[in-house]
């Protein structure tokens, strides 16, 4: 199937279109001349015999196909190089694409998300006597603290892909206010 697409692109591209890049290739029509003065040199020095003209016309054709050749293969390696890149692209948007669901929510949904959490903290704290870790399965309070993982999941990608802590410490520093805090974890200027 895709040799098919390849052959249809080079029969479509290879004629008017290429020639009309062609004449406005400086670097082309240099060699294009210097390999014409060539093969007048050689019939030159060859002479005017009908055996000697024969062998440059068969050069010719030869350098021709194999020119032909060449460029067909060029074409061809340049197009699945395209269609690579455009693979590579696809994936890229993509990715783009999961990150910006990560990020539906808006700075306020963060800062309401911050005023639970520390809403939880203190909660947990007024029912433990100091502020307990539980396991998401160890009751209802250990279920609401799975606000933790919503706040990671909307949180910059600066702070989902590197353990550094540095969004703990954000979010435990009630010194701030919530929106800051969001803000902060946003990554919003």
């Amino acid at each position: 199937m895709q040799s098919c697409i390849v052959d249809c692109f080079k029969e479509n591209r290879s004629g008017e279109p290429m020639n009309e890049l062609l004449k406005q290739n400086e670097e082309y029509k240099k060699s294009r001349d210097e390999y014409h003065n060539l093969l007048q040199q050689v019939r030159e020095r060859l002479g005017s015999k009908g055996q000697d003209d024969a062998l440059c016309l068969k050069l010719d054709d030869a350098v021709g196909e194999y020119s032909a050749s060449y460029g067909d293969t060029a074409y061809t390696l340049g197009f699945h190089d395209g269609l690579e890149v455009g693979k590579e692209h696809k994936e890229i948007v993509s990715m783009s694409k999961q990150e910006e669901k990560l990020s539906v929510f808006s700075f306020e949904d963060m800062a309401n998300l911050i005023y639970v959490m520390d809403a939880y903290k203190e909660l947990n704290a007024f029912l433990y006597g100091t502020e307990m870790a539980l396991c998401f399965d160890e009751g209802i309070l250990g279920r609401m603290g799975r606000i933790y993982k919503v706040i990671n999941n909307h949180s910059a990608l600066k702070f989902q892909k590197r353990e550094t802590g540095e969004e703990e410490k954000i979010l435990s520093d009630t010194s701030l206010e919530p929106e800051v805090r969001a803000r902060l974890l946003m990554a919003v200027e």
